[in-house]
Parts: structure tokens; sequence; C-alpha cells
């Protein structure tokens, strides 16, 4: 019988549950009769909530990270279009939620703290999910302890609640924890309609799934899953609002007419559509956003249709699919993995034991949870994108639901041991807990990465063999105890139940602590890197970038901190779309170019009209100061004939070479076969290059790397025609936008796992300028040997002329192939030989050891006869060398491309000068695998830029 909380019998099972489980219809709307709440319902679960909210609150990130985080920062602050889906709900509640929270935390806190009480609701509805699914499983078998149930709850809680998928979002301002919101809420009414067949509770899952759908596309997977439910739990559901017409009208002529159907149900399918397509409606946010926001208007949502491809993610639609069998199948191969992190060893057994008790006591409830659990586990293996695991996090609400159900039937178990067993069980019990975790420790410590790696190498030791001892000498214990003969202290029937839970605690809790120091430290990346963008890029610059972490984080220097905004920063990857293309124009008009001799001279004039987004769209202009690289390409070109690289040494020592050499890629043979290249556009890019050459001339160049004429991608084009816009009359800098590094080889246009695009043309050159780059004419650093001296020689280009007011529409020069490697895509100081970019800094004191890190990028030659096509290592011989206030070098180091990461640039003492000091570098040309010869002279300058050492103690 079911237990009550004092352990005596509950007043009645529950009645709904035993009545349909015997085939009775239990009467609409009557829910069975529920155990008195116990001390653990009461304080338990209001405790867990504030656990999980105590463990958050360290680990959220203080800054930007390289996510989606800072674009959703920008369009909450600036209360924009976020990419598809929009998330309509989500911006407008953080929006408003960050404006009522008025305390002094930056906005991206704001918003973490509101995912962080999304997960805390996840958790408690998961809670109240699972021990709903406990009790009705006590009721259906007949016997069950309701404080079990309690418990089951708070363990399923706690495993979704510290589960690594939802923590990793929770910490950042991501959409997700907001999406388990919605789906353990939806849940948790399904479940509340198995237990007491009230219809009401289908209606309130209807409107927690509508904002799901007006929120995130993989609500959508719940559908499918409360459609199967239903149709083995109540078909009639569907069909009741249909009937109910005709049989009223039928039963004024036969008052009998379907008598023993009462159809007091047939309004709730229809409401429950009604409740569910409301939310949907919130999306017109996104037109009216589209028109009024000063932040991003992605994908320029200005009407139905183009609201319904933003709504359904059609851009990203390409990604469903897009891998193959082998993606896939690797994808599957990680789930056990993925799993046991979510869950570790004991939450597998305890799913093991909930799916077993589930689909034996509540099979109907079942066909639920694992439709959603699979329906969603299967589009994160079939969507190929590079954060697939994402897509799994609402499947972990049926894993902790079946994890909780796991629980409570085991501790049924547990509970009805006979009293004479239960001191030697409860030793055994320990015996084996511990005896698991001291094989697990040692395992986990070898085959994962989990332990930290002198913990791993060294200390695993110190925690399994401690448990191994006292493993043994618990099951010794249990095999003494068992044989006395002498009577038994009493044990009560908890305490094998307490024991689990104890076990399960001290599983959670080092684990947990474990996860929050893992997480919690994790690098933000982002942070440092705007900032350090933001304060050193000079006004009027056009600063080029790619990928989402680069312009994202911009977009949250530009829009949410309010800093940069006197520089044009281009997302080069998205500068074909129109909806970017209006942001450009809108954004940076050209009456308002910070360097236009009508502002340069008077900034008062330049703040009254440009100095917020918001006042330079409201002028109006249709044209920026910025080029987008639009303009030109073969219509300019197409009076060019001779196709000959321009005389002279551009390259750095590369001859003059005439562009007859063979196609070396995109002249398939095949393509002279018209069906053949309509298919394979990429592969016939160049076909026929000698009879297409004065078309061809931009999209097909000469490539030193490559040794022949090789097709460029649109955005490396539109790069030079920026490059060649500007670089005579403002400062161009990039980051990767020149330096773009692919691993995926199916995705690289070059196939192989390397950088994208050919280097920049030999006309230019790369010069690093921390974490980022500036594009220069070559002729103005080529005779620079910055180590050759023992004074400082500032890289010096030529006087910039006055903007012409828009881009050129002359005819474009040629690209002039490049025999010399791009080797840095970055580099920054710190003050330690492992500091992570959250170290990054331009300010020291005196004392300071000060490090380089760096970011090669180009490691290997390309190769295209070679196995991945990767060809020999790189190895330049760099020379870094620093020079004090007064340009006096102090410090001379030497560092082999490719071979390390890190160089000691400068050893401060107490005594150091302070002031402005600076950095530069070059290299000697290729080493090999040896040291760099010291006698070797600096082919190449390729890196400049100052930092501050200020004396000891001082701010």
């Amino acid at each position: 019988m079911i237990q009550g909380p004092a352990g005596s019998e509950a007043s009645a099972p529950r009645d709904a549950a035993l009545s349909a489980e015997a085939g009775e219809r239990p009467a609409p709307g009557a829910a069975p009769a529920a155990p008195a709440a116990s001390r653990v319902l009461r304080w338990g679960y209001p405790l867990l909530g504030v656990v999980l909210m105590a463990v958050y609150a360290p680990t959220l990130a203080r800054g930007a990270t390289f996510s989606d985080g800072p674009e959703i920062l920008t369009a909450i602050t600036t209360l924009g279009v976020a990419h598809p889906t929009g998330y309509p709900i989500f911006i407008v509640v953080a929006h408003y939620f960050a404006v009522l929270f008025a305390v002094p935390l930056p906005q991206c806190v704001k918003v973490e703290v509101f995912n962080a009480l999304c997960a805390v609701g996840a958790a408690l509805l998961t809670a109240r999910a699972a021990r709903e699914v406990a009790l009705l499983a006590q009721a259906r078998a007949g016997r069950g302890d309701p404080r079990d149930a309690d418990v089951a709850g708070i363990v399923a809680g706690a495993f979704l609640g510290v589960s690594p998928l939802l923590w990793q979002e929770v910490r950042i301002p991501e959409v997700y924890p907001f999406h388990m919101l919605l789906v353990t809420w939806a849940g948790y009414a399904w479940v509340r309609f198995e237990v007491t067949r009230d219809v009401r509770h289908v209606v309130h899952a209807a409107l927690p799934m509508g904002m799901g759908l007006a929120h995130h596309v993989t609500m959508v997977y719940m559908l499918p899953a409360g459609f199967l439910y239903l149709l083995v739990r109540r078909p009639s559901f569907f069909v009741e609002w249909l009937v109910w017409p005709v049989a009223a009208v039928v039963r004024r002529f036969r008052p009998g007419f379907m008598a023993a159907r009462k159809l007091d149900a047939a309004w709730a399918f229809p409401v429950a559509c009604l409740v569910g397509a409301l939310p949907m409606l919130s999306y017109y946010y996104l037109i009216w956003a589209n028109a009024h926001t000063t932040g991003v208007p992605w994908n320029d949502v200005n009407s139905w249709s183009r609201l319904y491809d933003h709504a359904t993610g059609r851009q990203y639609r390409g990604f469903l699919g897009g891998g193959d069998l082998a993606a896939w199948w690797s994808r599957i191969k990680k789930l056990p993995a993925v799993f046991d992190k979510q869950f570790l060893p004991p939450g597998t057994a305890l799913f093991a034991a909930g799916l077993i008790v589930t689909l034996r006591r509540a099979p109907r409830l079942a066909v639920l949870l694992l439709a959603v659990l699979i329906l969603n586990v299967g589009h994160g293996i079939y969507y190929s994108v590079g954060d697939y695991a994402s897509y799994y996090l609402p499947a972990l609400f049926p894993c902790a639901v079946i994890i909780g159900a796991g629980y409570s039937s085991v501790a049924r178990v547990a509970r009805t041991r006979a009293s004479a067993s239960r001191p030697w069980l409860c030793l055994a019990a320990a015996g084996a807990m511990l005896g698991a975790a001291a094989i697990a420790v040692p395992l986990y410590a070898r085959f994962t990465k989990r332990f930290p790696a002198a913990v791993a190498a060294h200390g695993a030791a110190y925690v399994w063999v401690p448990l191994a001892v006292l493993a043994i000498a618990s099951i010794a214990g249990a095999v003494w105890v068992r044989r006395r003969a002498a009577p038994r202290r009493e044990i009560p029937p908890s305490a094998l139940p307490t024991l689990l839970v104890v076990g399960l605690a001290a599983t959670l809790a080092p684990v947990a602590a474990a996860r929050g120091f893992e997480i919690g430290g994790q690098v933000l990346i982002g942070e440092s890197y705007g900032a350090e963008l933001a304060s050193s890029i000079p006004r009027g610059s056009v600063l080029m970038t790619q990928g989402d972490g680069f312009i994202f984080t911009m977009w949250y220097e530009h829009h949410v901190l309010g800093r940069g905004l006197d520089f044009a920063t281009l997302d080069v990857g998205t500068l074909k779309g129109a909806w970017y293309q209006r942001y450009v124009r809108s954004h940076y008009p050209l009456s308002c170019d910070p360097l236009s001799p009508k502002l340069v001279g008077d900034p008062a004039a330049y703040d009254a009209r440009c100095a917020t987004f918001a006042q330079r769209m409201a002028l109006g202009d249709k044209e920026p100061w910025v080029s987008m690289g639009l303009r030109g390409g073969r219509a300019a070109r197409a009076g060019l004939s001779s196709g000959l690289v321009p005389a002279g040494d551009r390259a750095g020592g590369l001859e003059p070479v005439g562009l007859q050499a063979e196609v070396a890629r995109g002249g398939d043979p095949r393509c002279r076969e018209k069906e053949w290249s309509a298919q394979h556009r990429s592969e016939c890019r160049c076909w026929n290059y000698e009879a297409r050459k004065a078309s061809l001339s931009e999209d097909c160049v000469e490539s030193a790397e490559e040794g022949g004429i090789v097709p460029r991608e649109p955005v490396e084009m539109m790069v030079q025609r920026i490059i060649e816009d500007h670089i005579d009359e403002r400062p161009i800098y990039e980051r990767n936008a020149l330096t773009f590094w692919i691993g995926d080889t199916k995705l690289n246009p070059r196939g192989w796992n390397g950088p994208a695009y050919q280097r920049v043309s030999a006309d230019y050159a790369l010069i690093n300028r921390g974490r980022f780059n500036q594009v220069l004419h070559f002729d103005d650093i080529k005779d620079l040997d910055p180590c050759a001296r023992e004074s400082l020689r500032r890289i010096t280009p030529r006087p910039l002329g006055v903007p012409r007011g828009g881009p050129s529409d002359g005819v474009r020069r040629h690209y002039v192939p490049n025999r010399w490697p791009t080797l840095l895509a970055a580099t920054y100081l710190t003050n330690s030989p492992k500091g992570t970019d959250d170290d990054a800094s331009r300010d020291f004191e005196a004392g300071d050891t000060l490090h380089m890190r760096l970011h090669w990028f180009e490691r290997y030659q390309y190769d295209a006869g070679a196995e991945g096509r990767r060809g020999a290592p790189i190895r330049h011989g760099l020379r870094v060398c620093t020079f004090d206030p007064s340009g006096r070098r102090v410090a001379l180091e030497t560092v082999t491309t490719g071979a390390a990461d890190s160089v000691a640039v400068l050893a401060t003492t107490a005594s150091s000068a302070p002031g402005e000091y600076t950095v530069q570098a070059c290299s000697v040309g290729e080493v090999g695998e040896g040291p760099v010869p010291a006698d070797a002279a600096c082919q190449r300058i390729l890196l400049e830029y100052r930092f501050t050492l200020r004396s000891r103690g001082r701010d």
C-alpha cells in the first residue's frame, strides 16, 4: 500500500490512475487524492532552487563571449531583430527584465541572471513532473512512500540543473535556458494531464508550446510527441469538437443519441489550438523592430513573407541533412558519452530503472517522453552545425523525469527489505557505491578529459585508493554482519533510501563543484578582444571582419557598450545581404564621415550630428562613407587585355609572371559538358580560362601557393576592392577576413584544413597590431628591419589623402601573386607564459615579465598532391624586439613559427623606466626545424604595437 508521510496508509490511492488502469473512464476534471505535503516537498524544492541559483551565480560570464551571446545582447538592448528565428518573446521579456532589474551590473550579467532564473524554473518544473510520475507509478503498483516521490523530484531537478549542456548556456546570454523553461513547463502540463485526465491541462500545455514555437523551432517536435500521446491516451480528443455540434442537433430529436458520451471536452481541441496560436502573433514584433531599432535589423523583416522566412530559419535550412552518413554515425557514436557527461553512471543506472518502471506503469506517458527524447536527439544528429549538441537540450527533460522515476522505484524496493536484512544491506550498498566510484575515478581520469591534467596524471590515486579501501571495508562489514547470530539493531525502512540519497549527493556535489570551476573559468575572449579593438582602432578607419564571434563581439561593443562608433566595422561575409547593406548605409552615412574635411576639424559638429546611430539613421543618407566592395569587377575591367602582373618586385622576391599558367583549380575538363558544369559550378569557375581571360581576370588569379590559376571566392574579391577604395585615404584593418581559416575540408573552398582564401595581393602587406592586423602598401614596409638597430624605427605609412567621398568606380588593380606566407593571425601580451585572452593587456607594472602569445596562421605549405593537401610545415624564424620609452632596444628574443605559441619579450624590474614601450617583430625567412640563426637578416617586418609600463603600486 502507499504509505503516508508518517508511515501510515494514505487516504486513498490515486483514483484516476487506478481506475484508468482497470479500464474505467474517470470523471472529467476529477483529480486523484494527493498525499499531504511532506517536509521534503515544502522545503526541499525551494532549497533546490536556491542552491542552483547559488552555484550558477559565480559562473556567469562577466563580459562578452565568442558566441551568439553578444548579438543576442545587441538585440535585447536595442530591441532589434536577432538571427533566425528572431526570438521575439525572449528579446522583449529579457529587455524589460534588464530594465526593471535596476542594479549596477553589466547588461550581459543581467540577461545571464534572467537565464539562471529560467534554468532554476526548468529544474523545479522537472522536479514536479518527476514527482507526479513517481506518485503515479506508486499508485499503479499499489505500494510506495510518497516521500520517495518527493525526493525523486529533487533528484531529477538536480540532475537537470547541473547538467553541463544547460549550465553552459546559463552562463552566457543565450536563448536556450528560456527554451528549456518552456519545454519543461509544457512537459509538466502533459504529465498533469496523464495524472488527472483533465483536458484543461492539454490547453495548459498548448500555451508554453505556442510560446516555444514563437521562440525556437525545435519546440515543433513536441507537436508530434503530443499527437502520438493523445492518439494512444485519448484519440477522441481530436474529433469530439466535430462530433459535438452534430450530436447537439440530433439530441434535439433523439435525446438518447450517444448518451454514453458526454462530449463535455469538445471545447478543448479548438481552444488548445487557439491558445497555442496566440503567442505566434509575437512574431509581428520583428516587423516593428526592423522599422524602429537602431541596432541590427537581421534579414530586413519588413513583410509577411520575410517574416515567415525568418521565423522558420530559412537561411539555415541548408544545414538540415547537410552532412553525410559518416558524420551522422560519428555523432550517434558520441551519444553515450554525451549522456554520461550529463548524468554520470548513477544517472545512467537510474535512467535504466526508470525506463522500465515508466514503460510498465505509465506506458502511454512513456510514448510522450520517448518521442520528445528521440525527436530532439535526432534533430541534433541531423543538423549539420558545429554546436549541434545544443539541440539535445530539450531531451534532457524526459531523461531527468525518467531518472526521477528510477530513483523512486529503487527507493521503493529498498524500503520494502526485511528488517533483519537491512543492516548488512546498508553496508553492502555503501560498499557497492564506494567500489563503483573507486573504479570510475581512474577510468574517467584515463579515458576522458573531465579531470584537470595534473589530477589525471598524479592525483587520481589520492581519490580512488581511499574509496577502494572504504569499499572493501564496507563489503567485509556486510559479510560479518550477515553472519552474526546475535540480535541485530533495528534499522528503520528509510535507511536504505536515505543511503541512496547520500550516495547521489556525494556524487553530484563534487561533480557540480568541479563543473562550476570549469565553466566559470572558461575564457571569455570576446570581452578583452572587443575592448582592445574598440580602444585601439583610430577614428575614420575601416575594420573588415568575418565570423559570428568576431562580428557579434563588435556589435556588442558598438550597440551595447557604445564604443568604437567612429570607425566602420564590416562583416565581409554578409556584405551581399541587402539587409546588411541597409545597415551599413544607415549607420555609416556619407555625411558622417569622421575624416571628411568638414568634420575632421570640428569635433563638436561631428558629435552634434553623428555621435549616435540614432542620429545618423535620422539623416536618411542613401550612401555610406565606407566602401562595401560592391562596385567594380568584370564591368570595370572589361577593357583590360594584357592580364600581366605589373612589373616590379612587389611580392618580396617574386619575379613578374604572365598570366599564362595552367589552371590549377576550377578548370575541370568535364566542364565542357553543360549538364556537369551546371551541377559543379565551383569546379568550373576557371574553365576555358585562356578564352575568357578578360572576363575572369578578377574571379580567377594566379596563386603563388597553388602554382597556377585558381578561383577566388566573392569575399576575397570584395575585400580587395575595399582595400583599393580606402588604403590611400584611411587606415584599413582586418581580423578573420584575410586571415580566415576553415578546418572542415568540405567547407573550405581550397579543400584542406587551413587558410580558406589566397594571400593578400603582393601589392599590400599585413602588419599585426595585436588581435587585429593593418593592411599597408608593401612598399611602405619593405626596407624596414626593426631589429637591426639599437634604436626604434617605427613603421611610417605614406600620408593619407582626402577621402574621395565614396568608393571608386575606376579600373581595379590586378591581384599580384604573393609568395610570402601570412604568418600571424593575432598576438597579445600577458604577464604569464600560459596567459589566456582574458589576461591580455597593454598595461603592466614594473617587475612583470611580459609574454607574447602568438596565433599562427599559415602553418603548412599548400600541396595539392599531398594527403589532405598539407605539405611541409612552414618554419620561419621570428625576432621580437622591445624598445623602451626613449626608443632604446631593451630586449631581443627569437621564436620559430608553428613550433611555440609563446615567447618572453621583456623581463622588467622594479627600476624599469615607466612609460610607453614598443614591441616589433620580423621574419628572417625559412629556418626549418633548427634554431633561428643569430646573423640572419630580417626579411620582412610582421608586427608593431605599443604597451604601457607603470611603476609598481601606481594606478
